[in-house]
């Protein structure tokens, strides 16, 4: 299985997949613009949002731990939906700060590649120091396979940098 990552953010929702040549112009444009103080704050926002969820995807595909940990607050919390639209049903799934985070994070490196994931942003919105990134994905890992999953990723600006804080996968449910 080779090791793939697409993705679309929003000024590219229209279908455009990007290749290798095409993701690394996209990332030095978009690292290159997450430096600009832009009048219209919320468009250069959005493309740090969703360059950051592109980051955490990209360092698991590339199995590059550095750049994972460059897009993590101290915390996460994974939490799913349990395959339901009843919000009766949903279920936490974990919770990672300190050493669980950095074991966890190794885990995933060392066990459940390769990762391939394919995203489409569907919404982004942005109050503040807090944002809501909505994504369908479909992808793979050692784990699980999934296919237009909506995917719900929260994030909060530390130090001037969004950072992922909370994802909630829609179709996924807990081991049992």
């Amino acid at each position: 299985m080779s090791n793939k990552f697409f993705l679309q953010p929003p000024i590219f929702a229209a279908g455009f997949h990007f290749n290798k040549a095409t993701t690394t112009i996209f990332f030095m444009l978009c690292i290159s613009m997450s430096g600009l103080k832009s009048q219209d704050s919320f468009l250069s926002d959005s493309v740090d949002v969703t360059s950051t969820i592109n980051l955490f995807h990209y360092g698991f595909v590339q199995n590059d731990k550095k750049m994972i940990k460059s897009v993590l607050s101290d915390d996460l919390m994974y939490f799913n939906g349990n395959y339901s639209d009843d919000l009766a049903t949903w279920q936490v799934h974990n919770y990672l700060s300190g050493k669980d985070l950095k074991n966890w994070l190794d885990f995933m490196l060392k066990e459940a590649g390769p990762f391939e994931n394919n995203l489409r942003v569907i919404h982004c919105y942005i109050r503040r120091n807090a944002a809501i990134l909505v994504t369908t994905e479909t992808g793979r890992n050692k784990f699980r396979n999934w296919k237009d999953d909506k995917v719900v990723y929260l994030l909060g600006k530390q130090k001037g940098k969004w950072k992922l804080k909370s994802v909630f996968f829609k179709d996924a449910a807990n081991p049992k």
